[in-house]
């Protein structure tokens, strides 16, 4: 994924320093501990599925694989228990889909800055917070999604309105905003809109959006994935792919067809870096302030909290040092180990570590790892 990739920080001195990006670690390398160093292997008694424990987890929505399903399955609930909840006492829930005109020549640093400031202008103008109050908004969840297709990156926002009474002419209300999408746009430099740029969808679509949120993608770099939820994102539609998608070209080393072009692993490497670096730090799912509150939803926690997990589970076994560098030393060994436990049962660990024993390695390129390194997160 991001092996080897560094982003630069200013620090408070000053000085400019590199950071490596704590996804390169993730599920890879072992927290310190004094008491038996190593990386645990646990089972989890509600689904019936294995993992691992004790080792670095990132906590990011927008580059890893194996922590996006965790946090992305976890906000999908909220979603959906929100959702319930406002239909529940009477009220209605429609979708606002948000973007702008791009082509395969812009860049996504050139352009996700101004979508930003072009969000802000809209939902901060007086005629959207007014028809806001006439169709009696309670409150909003924004999310942010980008694909990858034949006209250049396509970053677009999906805009949940939560409403507190159901009314006939709520997707008509809320269609009069156009214009001022459209202004907002152009103020910040992205040029008109097209007919795509601005859509208003009654509250079926919005519910399906709730329950498909976070539907897994078609490949992982590491398919132990789905040993622990669904994934990240949608895959894309139209021929447009997600920046997961891009992973599995990386992962198969087969390119795909977009448009008039082939992309293959170079290009989807540089694709991938582009898009991890531009979306980092930025937080994927916002609910408007005190909406939460307003639903009964409990506070919320941090996607490093929820990828790190507090659900009950066993620890059948604890791997040596030299062992999990043994496993990563196989090509899709972390996702091979867990496979063969779902096979074989709990029982079967220390056979399966001599079988790896004897086995020849065959991942010479498994990045090395120092379980006492001090990393550096988000």
């Amino acid at each position: 994924m991001l092996t080897g990739v560094t982003y630069t920080r200013k620090a408070r001195d000053g000085d400019s320093r590199e950071h490596s990006y704590r996804v390169t670690r993730c599920h890879r390398n072992p927290y310190h501990r004094l008491w038996k160093p190593g990386v645990d292997v646990v089972a989890y008694p509600d689904t019936g599925k294995f993992g691992y424990g004790n080792l670095v987890t990132c906590g990011s929505t927008w580059h890893c694989p194996l922590c996006a399903p965790k946090i992305t399955e976890y906000r999908r609930a909220e979603l959906a228990a929100g959702a319930a909840r406002v239909i529940g006492q009477g009220g209605e829930i429609v979708m606002m889909t948000l973007t702008y005109r791009h082509d395969a020549d812009m860049r996504l640093a050139d352009s996700l800055d101004a979508f930003y400031t072009a969000r802000d202008k809209f939902f901060s103008c007086r005629a959207v917070k007014e028809t806001m109050r006439q169709v009696e908004a309670m409150g909003r969840v924004y999310s942010t999604e980008v694909t990858f297709g034949a006209n250049g990156w396509h970053p677009h926002l999906h805009v949940l309105v939560l409403c507190e009474k159901r009314r006939d002419d709520l997707v008509d209300r809320l269609e009069t905003l156009r214009g001022q999408w459209s202004r907002a746009v152009m103020k910040s430099g992205l040029g008109k809109i097209n007919d795509h740029g601005f859509d208003v969808r009654n509250g079926d679509y919005a519910a399906e959006y709730i329950a498909k949120y976070g539907h897994e993608p078609a490949v992982f770099a590491w398919s132990a994935a789905h040993e622990l939820t669904k994934g990240h994102v949608k895959q894309g539609r139209g021929g447009n792919v997600t920046p997961f998608d891009l992973l599995g070209v990386l992962a198969t080393g087969k390119s795909v067809s977009i448009g008039n072009r082939e992309i293959g692993p170079d290009d989807a490497s540089d694709l991938f870096r582009e898009y991890a670096i531009r979306f980092q730090g930025r937080q994927q799912l916002v609910w408007s302030k005190g909406l939460r509150d307003k639903l009964g939803i409990q506070a919320e926690r941090s996607d490093e909290e929820i990828a790190e997990g507090d659900g009950e589970r066993d620890v059948i076994g604890t791997l040596t040092l030299d062992e999990w560098r043994m496993v990563l030393g196989y090509k899709n060994g972390r996702g091979q180990l867990l496979a063969m436990l779902g096979k074989h049962g709990r029982s079967a660990l220390p056979w399966i570590i001599e079988s790896l024993k004897k086995a020849k390695p065959n991942h010479p390129d498994e990045p090395w790892f120092s379980e006492e390194k001090k990393f550096v997160g988000y």
